[in-house]
Protein backbone atom coordinates (compact mmCIF):
# COMPACT_ATOMS: atom_id res chain seq x y z
CA UNK A 1 0.00 0.00 0.00
CA UNK A 2 1.33 3.74 -0.56
CA UNK A 3 1.67 5.45 2.14
CA UNK A 4 2.50 8.72 0.18
CA UNK A 5 -1.03 8.12 -1.37
CA UNK A 6 -3.14 7.99 2.11
CA UNK A 7 -1.50 10.72 3.44
CA UNK A 8 -2.68 12.82 0.26
CA UNK A 9 -6.26 11.45 0.59
CA UNK A 10 -6.33 12.35 3.84
CA UNK A 11 -5.08 15.96 3.42
CA UNK A 12 -7.06 16.53 0.39
CA UNK A 13 -10.49 15.28 2.06
CA UNK A 14 -9.56 16.88 5.54
CA UNK A 15 -12.93 18.58 6.53
CA UNK A 16 -13.14 22.02 7.06
CA UNK A 17 -13.41 21.39 10.93
CA UNK A 18 -13.73 18.11 12.20
CA UNK A 19 -16.97 17.03 14.64
CA UNK A 20 -16.08 17.29 18.29
CA UNK A 21 -15.96 13.76 18.96
CA UNK A 22 -16.52 10.86 16.67
CA UNK A 23 -20.62 10.67 16.37
CA UNK A 24 -20.95 14.49 17.84
CA UNK A 25 -21.68 17.26 15.07
CA UNK A 26 -22.54 20.90 16.09
CA UNK A 27 -26.05 22.44 15.30
CA UNK A 28 -23.96 24.07 12.26
CA UNK A 29 -22.26 20.90 11.14
CA UNK A 30 -25.97 19.04 10.89
CA UNK A 31 -27.57 22.04 9.13
CA UNK A 32 -24.69 22.64 6.60
CA UNK A 33 -24.93 18.55 6.50
CA UNK A 34 -28.72 18.99 5.67
CA UNK A 35 -27.94 21.15 3.37
CA UNK A 36 -25.69 19.57 0.93
CA UNK A 37 -27.76 16.29 1.08
CA UNK A 38 -30.73 18.74 -0.66
CA UNK A 39 -27.72 20.14 -2.92
CA UNK A 40 -26.44 16.57 -3.49
CA UNK A 41 -29.54 15.49 -4.57
CA UNK A 42 -30.08 17.77 -7.32
CA UNK A 43 -26.59 16.94 -8.72
CA UNK A 44 -23.84 18.91 -7.21
CA UNK A 45 -20.49 17.82 -7.32
CA UNK A 46 -19.43 20.50 -4.06
CA UNK A 47 -22.09 19.06 -2.32
CA UNK A 48 -20.50 15.10 -3.07
CA UNK A 49 -17.06 16.65 -2.10
CA UNK A 50 -18.67 18.22 1.18
CA UNK A 51 -20.37 14.68 2.29
CA UNK A 52 -17.06 12.81 1.34
CA UNK A 53 -14.99 15.23 3.38
CA UNK A 54 -17.22 15.33 5.92
CA UNK A 55 -17.19 11.26 6.78
CA UNK A 56 -13.86 10.90 5.63
CA UNK A 57 -12.45 10.21 9.21
CA UNK A 58 -15.26 7.41 9.52
CA UNK A 59 -14.40 5.79 6.20
CA UNK A 60 -11.10 5.81 6.71
CA UNK A 61 -11.56 3.95 10.08
CA UNK A 62 -13.02 1.07 7.84
CA UNK A 63 -10.58 1.46 5.19
CA UNK A 64 -7.76 1.47 7.55
CA UNK A 65 -8.92 -1.68 9.81
CA UNK A 66 -9.75 -3.63 6.20
CA UNK A 67 -6.56 -2.84 4.57
CA UNK A 68 -4.03 -3.43 6.99
CA UNK A 69 -6.15 -5.19 10.57
CA UNK A 70 -5.84 -1.45 12.02
CA UNK A 71 -8.86 -1.78 14.49
CA UNK A 72 -10.11 1.39 16.19
CA UNK A 73 -10.18 1.44 19.77
CA UNK A 74 -10.55 3.87 22.54
CA UNK A 75 -9.45 3.21 26.03
CA UNK A 76 -11.42 4.30 29.45
CA UNK A 77 -11.14 2.75 33.33
CA UNK A 78 -13.32 0.62 34.41
CA UNK A 79 -15.28 0.13 37.80
CA UNK A 80 -12.24 -0.94 39.76
CA UNK A 81 -9.98 1.52 37.72
CA UNK A 82 -8.57 -0.65 35.28
CA UNK A 83 -7.38 0.38 31.90
CA UNK A 84 -9.33 -1.33 29.41
CA UNK A 85 -9.80 -0.77 25.36
CA UNK A 86 -13.15 -0.72 23.76
CA UNK A 87 -13.26 -0.89 19.58
CA UNK A 88 -15.17 1.03 17.86
CA UNK A 89 -18.62 0.11 17.94
CA UNK A 90 -19.58 0.55 14.12
CA UNK A 91 -16.88 -1.33 13.25
CA UNK A 92 -17.55 -4.12 16.20
CA UNK A 93 -21.29 -4.23 14.11
CA UNK A 94 -18.97 -4.44 10.67
CA UNK A 95 -17.08 -7.49 11.70
CA UNK A 96 -20.19 -9.24 13.49
CA UNK A 97 -21.54 -9.37 9.91
CA UNK A 98 -18.51 -11.67 8.78
CA UNK A 99 -18.72 -14.04 11.72
CA UNK A 100 -19.39 -17.57 10.43
CA UNK A 101 -21.98 -18.14 13.11
CA UNK A 102 -21.89 -22.31 12.06
CA UNK A 103 -18.77 -22.81 13.80
CA UNK A 104 -17.97 -26.19 14.40
CA UNK A 105 -14.50 -25.79 16.52
CA UNK A 106 -16.28 -24.89 19.65
CA UNK A 107 -14.73 -21.32 19.66
CA UNK A 108 -17.82 -19.53 19.61
CA UNK A 109 -17.60 -20.29 23.32
CA UNK A 110 -14.94 -17.84 23.36
CA UNK A 111 -16.11 -14.61 21.64
CA UNK A 112 -12.93 -12.71 21.72
CA UNK A 113 -10.83 -15.22 20.11
CA UNK A 114 -13.62 -15.57 17.41
CA UNK A 115 -13.70 -11.85 16.90
CA UNK A 116 -9.67 -12.01 16.48
CA UNK A 117 -10.15 -14.86 14.38
CA UNK A 118 -12.74 -12.95 12.14
CA UNK A 119 -10.77 -9.79 12.03
CA UNK A 120 -7.97 -12.02 10.42
CA UNK A 121 -10.34 -13.47 7.88
CA UNK A 122 -11.66 -9.91 6.87
CA UNK A 123 -8.15 -8.87 6.33
CA UNK A 124 -7.26 -11.92 4.31
CA UNK A 125 -10.61 -11.44 2.12
CA UNK A 126 -9.53 -8.12 0.98
CA UNK A 127 -5.43 -8.36 1.15
CA UNK A 128 -5.34 -8.48 -2.73
CA UNK A 129 -7.26 -5.14 -2.88
CA UNK A 130 -5.43 -1.23 -2.42
CA UNK A 131 -6.59 0.94 0.23
CA UNK A 132 -7.65 3.14 -2.30
CA UNK A 133 -10.06 0.16 -4.21
CA UNK A 134 -11.48 -0.10 -0.01
CA UNK A 135 -11.33 3.31 0.47
CA UNK A 136 -13.18 4.08 -2.93
CA UNK A 137 -16.11 1.34 -2.24
CA UNK A 138 -17.09 3.00 0.89
CA UNK A 139 -17.13 5.97 -0.45
CA UNK A 140 -19.93 4.55 -3.05
CA UNK A 141 -21.74 2.74 0.06
CA UNK A 142 -21.69 6.07 1.78
CA UNK A 143 -22.81 8.31 -1.34
CA UNK A 144 -25.64 5.30 -1.86
CA UNK A 145 -26.56 6.17 1.64
CA UNK A 146 -27.26 9.87 1.02
CA UNK A 147 -29.16 9.12 -1.96
CA UNK A 148 -31.55 6.66 -0.47
CA UNK A 149 -31.82 8.83 2.44
CA UNK A 150 -35.09 10.70 2.44
CA UNK A 151 -35.00 14.15 3.56
CA UNK A 152 -37.58 15.51 5.70
CA UNK A 153 -39.62 18.61 5.70
CA UNK A 154 -40.72 20.79 8.95
CA UNK A 155 -44.02 19.42 8.65
CA UNK A 156 -42.92 15.58 8.58
CA UNK A 157 -43.89 14.01 11.49
CA UNK A 158 -40.04 12.65 12.00
CA UNK A 159 -38.64 15.97 11.17
CA UNK A 160 -35.94 17.02 13.38
CA UNK A 161 -34.59 20.60 12.62
CA UNK A 162 -30.63 18.92 12.72
CA UNK A 163 -31.49 16.17 10.97
CA UNK A 164 -30.28 12.78 11.20
CA UNK A 165 -28.45 11.94 8.51
CA UNK A 166 -25.46 11.31 10.52
CA UNK A 167 -27.05 9.30 12.86
CA UNK A 168 -28.45 7.30 9.57
CA UNK A 169 -24.42 6.63 8.89
CA UNK A 170 -23.46 5.72 12.48
CA UNK A 171 -26.39 3.11 12.73
CA UNK A 172 -26.34 1.93 9.39
CA UNK A 173 -23.43 1.96 7.40
CA UNK A 174 -21.29 -1.15 8.53
CA UNK A 175 -24.26 -3.03 6.92
CA UNK A 176 -24.16 -0.89 3.35
CA UNK A 177 -20.31 -1.49 3.71
CA UNK A 178 -20.69 -4.78 4.28
CA UNK A 179 -23.11 -5.01 0.42
CA UNK A 180 -20.86 -3.55 -1.12
CA UNK A 181 -17.33 -4.78 -0.28
CA UNK A 182 -18.76 -8.47 -0.14
CA UNK A 183 -19.74 -7.80 -4.30
CA UNK A 184 -16.70 -6.67 -4.59
CA UNK A 185 -14.74 -9.91 -3.26
CA UNK A 186 -17.96 -12.06 -5.30
CA UNK A 187 -16.88 -9.82 -8.21
CA UNK A 188 -15.63 -12.19 -10.85
CA UNK A 189 -13.85 -9.59 -12.63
Amino acid sequence: MDELYINQLDEAFKPNHEPTEEGYFTEEDYQELQRNLVLYKEGSQEAVTYIIRMFHPFITKYARFITNGDLPYSKYKDAKGIERCKVSSTISKFVSLFIDKKDDTGELNDKKKLFSITCTKIKTLFSKYEYGDIYNELVLALLNMANKYKITTEDDKYHKANGTFHMYVSKCFHWEAYRYLTKLINDPL
